[in-house]
C-alpha cells in the first residue's frame, strides 16, 4: 500500500513546477555543464571566456528575477526549495557527487556575484577534480580559504567511508537548557552571512554539536559478489553511460555559447567543434544525439539569421560540410542493416535524415551502388526522392543520374511538380536520359502533359 506521505507533489498527475523552480533548474543545468567542461580549453581561450560569461549571465538573470540562488546538495542531486532539479550518476563524472563527497551540503550565490568569483569557483573545482591526490586539502577547504564575498556554503565532515560512531555530545543532560535559552536566542539572530558561512566541520567550529549517528554491526560475509563476466558487463555499461552523458553536456554547452555569441571567429570555432561532435555521433550510431544537435542548431539559426549578416555564411558552410561524403560515409553500413535495426535505433536514424539539408541527396546518390540489399536500396532511393521534392536545384542536378531505379523515381517527383511549365522543362531534360527505360517514360509523360 502506498503511504500518502511518500508521494511528492511532482509525482501527481498534472503537476506543474513553479516558475522559480523551473528557472533554477535551467540555471543549474548551465552551471553543472560548466563544472564538467571548464577545463576543456585554456583559461584565456574565447570559448572559456564565453562559457564563463554565459553561466554568470544565467545565474545573475535568475537572481534578478527571483532572489539568491540557494542549492542543497544530496549525494548525486541538487534540490531547490526541496524540489529536485538535477540528478546524476554516482561516479566522478558527476560534479555534484564530487562536491558532496568532499563534504559540501549547501551552496548559495548572492546578488553581486562577479565573473571573477565564479571563475575562482570553477577553477578550484577543476583543480581538485583532475588531481585530487596531489592536494592535502579538498574542494570545500579550498573554498573556505577563498572566502568569496557572494558565494556561501555549508559543509559536513561525515564522509561515507568513515565508520559512524555514537556521539552523545548533542544531548543536554545537565538541566541547564533553560539557563542557556537567552544564548540560543542570540545565536539564532546571527546575521544571514554568518549562518551561511559557518561550516559544520568539527575542526573549524568546535562548539557546533555533532550529528547523532550509529555504528553498524560489521558482517564478515559479502551478501553478493559479482562474477568476472558481470563485472565486465557493468563496467562497459557505466563507461557507455558516462561517455554519452559527457558528450551531450559538451554539445549543450557549445550550443548555449553559440546562442549568445556575437564574435564571428568564436562562432566559427564552435561550429567546427559541433561538426566533429556530429560526425562522432554518426560513427557511434548515437542518432538521438545527432538530432538533438541539429534540431537546436536550427532554432539558433532562425534566431540569428535576421539580426546580422555574417551568420548566414557560417550556416551555409556548415550545411554544405555536413552534406559531404566525409561526414556521411559512416552511414553506409547502416543502410545495409536497416532491416535488422531495432525500432528505437531505426526511428532515431530516420529522424536524423529529416534534419539533413537536401544537398545530402547528392552524396547518397554517389553511394547508391554500394547498397546491395534491395530493401535498403529502395529506402535510400525514397530518401533521395524526398530531398529532391524539397529542393528543385537538387532535383535538377540528379535528374540525369544514370541509375534506372532512381531515374524512374525522380520522374514521379517531376510529375508532382505543381508548376507545369517547370515540369515540362524537367521532362524535356529527362527525355535525353542515358537509360532507355527512363528516357521512354520521360517522353511519355511529356507527351501526356503537352496534350493536357
Amino acid at each position: 500500500m502506498v503511504d500518502s506521505r511518500d508521494i511528492r507533489p511532482e509525482d501527481l498527475p498534472g503537476f506543474v513546477k513553479p516558475a522559480e523552480v523551473s528557472a533554477a533548474e535551467k540555471t543549474v543545468k548551465t552551471l553543472v555543464a560548466a563544472l564538467r567542461n571548464f577545463g576543456l580549453f585554456p583559461p584565456n581561450h574565447a570559448t572559456t571566456i564565453n562559457m564563463l560569461a554565459g553561466v554568470h549571465r544565467s545565474i545573475t538573470g535568475f537572481m534578478n528575477r527571483f532572489d539568491d540562488l540557494c542549492l542543497q546538495f544530496d549525494k548525486t542531486r541538487i534540490l531547490y526549495n526541496d524540489y529536485p532539479i538535477h540528478d546524476g550518476p554516482t561516479h566522478d563524472e558527476n560534479p555534484i557527487y564530487i562536491m558532496y563527497r568532499d563534504g559540501l551540503r549547501w551552496l548559495e550565490f548572492e546578488k553581486g556575484l562577479s565573473e571573477e568569483e565564479l571563475k575562482s569557483l570553477l577553477q578550484i573545482f577543476q583543480t581538485f577534480r583532475e588531481t585530487p591526490d596531489e592536494h592535502e586539502e579538498d574542494f570545500v577547504s579550498a573554498l573556505w580559504h577563498l572566502d568569496l564575498s557572494h558565494v556561501f556554503y555549508r559543509a559536513s565532515d561525515n564522509f561515507w567511508e568513515e565508520e559512524p560512531v555514537l556521539d552523545f555530545s548533542a544531548f543536554d543532560i545537565t538541566g541547564k537548557g533553560a539557563e542557556d535559552s537567552d544564548e540560543q536566542q542570540e545565536t539564532e539572530t546571527t546575521t544571514k552571512q554568518e549562518r551561511r558561512r559557518r561550516s559544520l566541520r568539527p575542526e573549524e567550529n568546535k562548539e557546533q554539536p555533532q550529528a547523532l549517528s550509529v555504528a553498524l554491526i560489521e558482517s564478515g560475509k559479502n551478501l553478493y559478489q559479482l562474477d568476472p563476466i558481470e563485472k565486465t558487463v557493468l563496467e562497459q555499461d557505466i563507461k557507455k553511460c558516462v561517455e554519452q552523458d559527457s558528450r551531450e553536456d559538451i554539445i549543450g554547452l557549445m550550443l548555449h555559447i553559440l546562442n549568445v555569441e556575437q564574435e564571428q571567429k568564436t562562432a566559427e570555432t564552435i561550429m567546427n567543434h559541433l561538426k566533429e561532435e556530429l560526425k562522432n555521433s554518426l560513427v557511434s550510431r548515437k542518432f538521438a544525439t545527432s538530432c538533438y544537435l541539429l534540431g537546436n542548431l536550427q532554432k539558433i539559426q532562425e534566431k540569428h539569421n535576421d539580426i546580422i549578416e555574417w551568420p548566414k555564411l557560417l550556416w551555409k558552410k556548415f550545411y554544405e560540410d555536413i552534406s559531404k561524403p566525409e561526414m556521411l560515409s559512416p552511414l553506409i553500413p547502416i543502410w545495409q542493416e536497416t532491416s535488422t535495426l531495432g525500432p528505437d535505433l531505426l526511428k532515431d536514424f530516420t529522424n536524423f535524415l529529416r534534419f539533413l539539408p537536401p544537398k545530402a541527396a547528392e552524396t547518397f546518390t554517389a553511394t547508391l551502388d554500394e547498397i546491395s540489399k534491395p530493401n535498403a536500396r529502395s529506402l535510400m532511393v525514397e530518401i533521395i526522392a524526398s530531398f529532391a521534392t524539397r529542393n528543385m536545384n537538387v532535383l535538377d542536378s540528379l535528374l540525369l543520374t544514370p541509375v534506372e531505379d532512381l531515374g524512374l523515381r525522380l520522374l514521379r517527383v517531376v510529375n508532382n511538380v505543381e508548376n507545369k511549365r517547370i515540369a515540362v522543362l524537367f521532362l524535356q531534360k529527362a527525355a535525353g536520359h542515358k537509360i532507355p527505360k527512363v528516357r521512354t517514360e520521360a517522353q511519355k509523360a511529356l507527351h501526356k502533359l503537352s496534350n493536357f
